[in-house]
């Protein structure tokens, strides 16, 4: 579309390509962001870098604001080809500690491998805010996750000087004490543990302690390994395309500033986790010029100015990185069109004979960001891989992309950790502010329907969608006077959210859960954690 109008694919890109290249022109180079995708190929992604290395645009931004991208920078940039391990170490594993992670909701798949270690004999031990179910029989501790690191502080101490005097943990501290030494125990009975870290509900300094538990473990002589979570099939690749410091957040608040004048949005909908709608949607519209690519309809591209459907990795195939850096190769399975019951209204195919496929004109976002680079674009998906292994630190074994394995290519963690190292946020720049006394820690959290941007999409998927429910434990629900079933209405800031309310006591003291339900205006909470007083949360009366 063109100015909401139907346009030929071909004139649209042409279109994008001058008035982007002219916004720069007139305002300087500064003026054009982008905005990249956790969803994305690889291709897609280094497309796009290598797009505004070519016009000397900004680099592009990949994820939400500063502490989702320090975190992920954490757990990509800490691991090493022996500490980083995949899903069939997660089997074999004979002990495993899950920290600031809900293997159901975030990772189901995960969740199996969980369940086939435990049927081996493995200890499985959760240490999380949420109450958190697995398929299989395991420890839970309800801890928050502003004493996630404390609790992982003193679980390594524990390891490494045994004799270390009395344990120093948050909580009841007889009780508390108990767990951890239990935990402790436990790890340094096995020989081959293996640390589940989350990036999403846990900060910075949870993932860097669970790096430094891995290492403690195996230097004690066990066969560690580190297992993250990650927010997308196209994280691990981002994180080392991204600058610390540089998030959807900044380019909202260069908007704001009037230094950023057009903007080109790649397969990602920047409304679907916006902390701040309407702050988002105040900013959109002051751009002189939106650019959206994507295979997804949605409010990001409903009023762009110019919006280019692409090809999904169904119909294009590309290459993703998984969490233990692992490049591996999807193939395209089918070419997309116009179905013939819409061709056909209802009736007969229409009997016309041509090579062309009706609705085949969508490309691979890729090769539309060639188009938009001009005298520096690809001529292949390969030439991408060839480039990133020759232009962008951490990407050197694409080298051999040519022979990628069907097991994939394991990208050098070495580099991966070098590369992230010269990009450091300011020294508290992602920081989290410390809970104070008598506040709820407000975290929002996935599940494994209804939160996911296309099982959202699917009439089958929504079919298993729980209703959204808040969560408090038993002890807050009744300080604040609530019970299990009450609806309540809560305020951050941004106006008033209405849903019901679970207890729980395997939900950790002082946590307030949301589900990022697409049914629920939770981004009004905002997508990260925020501190709530007491009374922002009350009872709505029935009607």
């Amino acid at each position: 579309r063109l100015n909401g109008r139907t346009a030929d694919a071909s004139a649209a890109l042409q279109e994008a390509a001058q008035r982007l290249s002219e916004i720069s022109r007139r305002h300087g180079l500064e003026a054009v962001a982008c905005i990249g995708s956790l969803r994305s190929s690889l291709e897609t992604q280094g497309a796009l870098a290598c797009m505004c290395r070519v016009k000397r645009w900004p680099p592009p931004v990949f994820f939400d604001d500063d502490q989702q991208l320090a975190a992920i920078h954490t757990a990509v940039a800490g691991g090493s080809s022996e500490l980083h391990v995949s899903m069939r170490a997660v089997e074999s594993a004979d002990a495993l500690l899950l920290v600031g992670c809900d293997p159901i909701q975030e990772a189901p798949m995960l969740a199996m491998a969980l369940r086939q270690a435990q049927r081996q004999g493995a200890a499985v031990i959760c240490i999380d805010p949420r109450p958190v179910d697995l398929p299989l029989e395991f420890r839970h501790i309800p801890v928050s996750i502003d004493q996630t690191a404390v609790w992982l502080s003193e679980l390594t101490r524990r390891i490494t000087v045994p004799d270390g005097g009395p344990a120093g943990v948050p909580g009841h501290a007889e009780e508390s004490a108990d767990l951890l030494m239990e935990t402790a125990q436990t790890l340094v009975r096995s020989r081959r543990p293996v640390i589940v870290c989350g990036t999403d509900a846990v900060d910075k300094a949870a993932v860097a302690q669970s790096r430094v538990l891995a290492r403690a473990l195996n230097t004690a002589g066990r066969r560690a390994g580190l297992f993250a979570i990650l927010p997308g099939a196209g994280a691990f690749a981002a994180a080392l395309m991204s600058e610390a410091g540089r998030s959807i957040a900044q380019v909202v608040a260069g908007i704001e500033q009037g230094q950023i004048k057009g903007l080109l949005v790649v397969e990602t909908d920047p409304f679907w986790r916006a902390g701040d709608r309407q702050r988002l949607a105040s900013a959109l519209a002051r751009l002189e010029l939106k650019v959206v690519m994507d295979y997804l309809e949605g409010p990001h591209s409903r009023d762009a100015d110019v919006f280019l459907p692409s090809t999904t990795v169904f119909e294009s195939g590309g290459t993703f990185v998984n969490q233990e850096g692992r490049a591996q190769r999807a193939f395209a399975s089918f070419a997309g069109g116009i179905p013939i019951r819409i061709t056909g209204a209802g009736d007969h195919p229409p009997r016309v004979y041509d090579l062309g496929l009706p609705g085949a004109d969508p490309l691979p976002a890729w090769h539309m960001l060639s188009v938009l680079a001009e005298e520096g674009g690809f001529a292949s998906s390969a030439d991408i891989l060839s480039w990133l292994a020759d232009q962008m630190p951490g990407f050197g074994a694409l080298a051999q992309s040519d022979l990628l394995p069907s097991e994939g290519l394991l990208l050098s963690a070495r580099a991966a950790a070098d590369t992230l190292a010269r990009s450091q946020a300011p020294a508290g720049s992602e920081d989290r502010p410390q809970r104070q006394a008598g506040t709820l820690d407000l975290i929002t959290h996935e599940l494994t329907f209804g939160s996911e941007e296309l099982s959202c999409r699917s009439l089958q998927l929504i079919e298993l969608e729980p209703p959204p429910r808040a969560g408090l434990s038993a002890a807050d629900a009744q300080r604040l006077k609530l019970k299990e079933g009450d609806r309540i209405a809560i305020d951050a800031g941004a106006g008033d959210i209405e849903v019901e309310l679970t207890v729980s006591d395997r939900i950790a003291p002082g946590v307030l859960l949301v589900p990022r339900h697409h049914r629920l205006d939770w981004q009004r909470l905002g997508n990260r954690r925020v501190h709530l007083s007491p009374d922002r949360i009350r009872k709505v009366k029935a009607q």
